[in-house]
């Protein structure tokens, strides 16, 4: 019996153009730079993609990660 069905959207089923998507917010490429960096790039993004940490404590990760771009980190 099927119980999940996991669809990995991002770069498979559709474009992930996050540059883009974070321009359109009006950032700029040094803080988008930050932004993956704190992010994406953080270990846990693995964490909130698989389901395992909420998006408030993610978020609070990414925060941790640079604290100077908080602000940023929540509008992204």
């Amino acid at each position: 019996m099927i119980r999940n069905i996991v669809f990995d959207i991002g770069g498979v089923l559709a474009d992930f153009r996050i540059r883009e998507f974070m321009m359109d917010k009006g950032l700029q490429g040094p803080v988008i730079k930050r932004i993956l960096q704190a992010s994406v790039m953080n270990p846990f993004w693995g964490k909130f993609e698989r389901g395992e940490v909420t998006e408030e404590e993610a978020l609070r990760a990414f925060t941790e990660a640079d604290p100077e771009i908080a602000e940023e980190l929540r509008l992204a």
